[in-house]
């Protein structure tokens, strides 16, 4: 709690009617100053009392499950004993509050918007800078605690590639139509499915949003018939692109195989291939994919540079330069002479690089031209896709 500058403002002319009623003698002046210390007095107890946090309630949940990355619309109800001026604070994962001030209020509604990453508290706090009517006090207060249960997207991922792996044994299938996936997985357009909350509105599809009276989406696949190769760059920098990258590996798996396509995979960590799984079709695809989450791990993007910076001899920066561009040259002839060895060996047609965003250089560009002058066909998804 603390006083406001109108506060400061009052008690300043205040004290300067006391020095000055005590120098004039003036009895008219006493008066007048004793009814302002009288009113002063009591406007700052009746804002101290109507600021108390016992004094204002919120309710709303108090506990959330949501999906990582995945928008929710929380409702809130805000009482005040007193009339009371607030401030709604906005911290992350909260991405909106509607009204963010409110004026002179008692009983409101606030609709908190929340956008949850992996890696934040799991304990959500409501809070705001509340004023008395006057605003002469202000304070800040912890309105509400939510708990959040952020679901990792690739558990989403994973509970809908296992339920397809039990479904077959029940001879159903779920189609990747029925699953969650990233806004656009492929770059040909095959369907249109109705509109769900999340997807792109630049992919609606208006020619039969038109004719149907309701909103469709555009689903973009693969048209290719020969093997593919997923080739995986398991780094990532954070625990929320570790997850956004789990689940790019298992919804695209779960596309190809909905499509029926003979799927391998190759993990590369740090320019070393560490697994290499040879094309598949059928379950195994899914089966492969869930296993491939394994080798994901989590490090800081400076392979590069941090051996240089950690001697002690002075170097300069053109010599710098120059060993990275060095290690770099040899890194690249490395992934290109072990990706193109396992290409030729199992005789793939089209190579699906995924990655983390942080993780791209143009060495990682250069190669796949390379490929493509081999008459392959390349495809880059990184984290940016998932939300």
């Amino acid at each position: 709690m603390k006083l406001t500058d109108r506060s400061y403002f009052l008690l300043s002319s205040l004290f300067f009617l006391v020095f000055l009623s005590l120098m004039l003698s003036n009895y008219l002046l006493i008066g007048l100053t004793l009814i302002m210390t009288i009113y002063i007095v009591f406007a700052l107890v009746k804002a101290y009392v109507s600021t108390m946090p016992s004094h204002i309630t919120c309710t709303g949940p108090k506990e959330v499950s949501i999906i990582a990355g995945k928008v929710m619309d929380i409702s809130l109800n805000i009482k005040c004993k007193d009339a009371l001026n607030m401030v709604l604070m906005k911290e992350a994962p909260i991405v909106k509050i509607d009204p963010l001030e409110l004026n002179n209020i008692r009983n409101y509604n606030v609709l908190v918007r929340i956008k949850p990453q992996l890696g934040i508290p799991s304990q959500l706090k409501i809070t705001a800078r509340v004023f008395d009517i006057r605003r002469l006090i202000e304070r800040d207060v912890e309105l509400l605690r939510i708990k959040l249960n952020v679901i990792p997207r690739a558990t989403v991922a994973s509970w809908l590639i296992r339920e397809e792996l039990m479904a077959r044994g029940r001879g159903r299938t779920i189609t990747v139509e029925h699953a969650i996936k990233p806004h656009r997985i492929g770059i040909e357009y095959y369907s249109s499915r109705e509109y769900m909350p999340g997807d792109i509105p630049r992919y609606i599809d208006w020619k039969k949003t038109v004719k149907i009276h309701k909103l469709f989406i555009k689903e973009f696949g693969f048209s290719y018939e020969s093997p593919v190769m997923m080739f995986i760059n398991s780094n990532t920098s954070n625990l929320d692109e570790a997850d956004k990258l789990s689940f790019l590996i298992l919804m695209l798996a779960l596309t190809l195989y909905s499509r029926g396509l003979k799927v391998g995979f190759t993990i590369f960590r740090n320019g070393e291939m560490v697994k290499l799984i040879s094309p598949t079709r059928g379950k195994d695809i899914l089966i492969n994919a869930l296993k491939i989450l394994d080798y994901v791990v989590i490090e800081n993007y400076s392979r590069f540079a941090e051996p240089y910076l950690l001697l002690e001899v002075d170097i300069s920066k053109d010599t710098i330069r120059n060993l990275i561009s060095l290690r770099k040259t040899r890194l690249t002839q490395e992934y290109e002479r072990k990706l193109i060895e396992v290409l030729e060996n199992e005789g793939i047609g089209c190579v699906i690089h995924v990655s983390d965003d942080s993780f791209i250089r143009l060495s990682d560009m250069y190669l796949h031209n390379i490929l493509r002058a081999r008459g392959l066909r390349v495809e880059l998804y990184t984290t940016r896709l998932i939300p």
